[in-house]
């Protein structure tokens, strides 16, 4: 199985994680104590859950839940990819476009010319700027700081907030369901929320349930998860079924953020279009103006 995974995987650190769990298995090592030492390949999610099931021993029922999860994570994942592809292909368009109109009215070398000297550079500067991002929020208090920023920002950090508690509350239903001690279940699904700064928040509030609150009262503390959801899981915890409610709170917020995305799309996408008509007028007018302003020098002239 595991030799099998090993050798079709093109990922290279599961290739070498599922190399290393075959050898494992064979000394009658545990999956999870091979896992711990890949945290890029398994997260603290997978990882609480595997230990779970081992300790249960329903290892086969463990790695289908988990498999259920990360399907849809991607799932949603995908959905996201998706709304942001549109304003990306409108964001080159803003910078290519302007240079139509050399291409239409002048000749191919001089669009060319334009092209090299200034979208070329442009599109280069962004995605300096883009790269040099993902490089500085390696380091923990950076992105700690820009993922605080994120939640704080108008309209966008609505939207990534509730994407954030839709992959919390998953997490933690899947985490409840294999049996995951509450206290390690909470802390493991706050680094599923994909923001430093939320998971830093939930880890603290989490220490609550050590102390004799709910999971609810607990949660309170950090600010961090709408009220609704709150309110929310704590008629759940009354009535028995806490991890029936994660799951409706995540498909709730997951349908919002849906929402809240395209709206999203839409409103760059015009911001965008008015900005691409902007600067298409602009250049147009210019060339006309150049052009006419010649022809009245030559009409002085004669």
């Amino acid at each position: 199985g595991m030799g099998t995974l090993a050798k079709r995987t093109q990922n290279h650190q599961l290739r070498a994680a599922a190399a290393e769990m075959a050898d494992e298995a064979v000394r009658g090592k545990p999956m999870s104590a091979v896992m711990g030492k890949y945290p890029a390949a398994f997260p603290a999610v997978s990882l609480a859950v595997m230990q779970a099931g081992e300790q249960s021993g329903l290892i086969e029922q463990t790695a289908q839940r988990l498999a259920k999860y990360y399907d849809r994570a991607f799932e949603v994942e995908q959905m996201y990819r998706w709304q942001t592809f549109y304003p990306k292909m409108l964001l080159i368009a803003l910078i290519l476009i302007p240079t139509a109109p050399t291409l239409v009215l002048g000749s191919f070398s001089q669009w060319i010319q334009m092209v090299l000297t200034r979208s070329v550079p442009l599109l280069a500067g962004i995605i300096a700027v883009w790269y040099g991002l993902r490089l500085v929020m390696r380091a923990p208090q950076a992105k700690r700081a820009l993922d605080y920023i994120k939640l704080i920002t108008p309209w966008f950090g609505s939207l990534s907030r509730r994407i954030s508690t839709a992959r919390w509350a998953r997490a933690l239903a899947m985490l409840l369901g294999a049996g995951v001690p509450v206290h390690q279940a909470l802390v493991a699904a706050a680094s599923a929320t994909g923001n430093a700064a939320m998971e830093e928040g939930l880890v603290r509030a989490a220490e609550g349930v050590l102390h004799g609150q709910t999971v609810s009262e607990s949660l309170t503390a950090s600010k961090h998860i709408p009220d609704m959801a709150l309110d929310m899981l704590s008629t759940a915890e009354r009535a028995g079924s806490i991890e029936d409610a994660l799951e409706k709170v995540a498909d709730y917020y997951e349908s919002e953020t849906d929402v809240g995305g395209k709206q999203t799309a839409v409103a760059v996408g015009m911001l965008f279009y008015l900005l691409v008509a902007l600067g298409i007028a602009i250049t147009v007018i210019g060339f006309w103006k150049g052009y006419f302003g010649q022809y009245n020098e030559l009409l002085s002239g004669g």
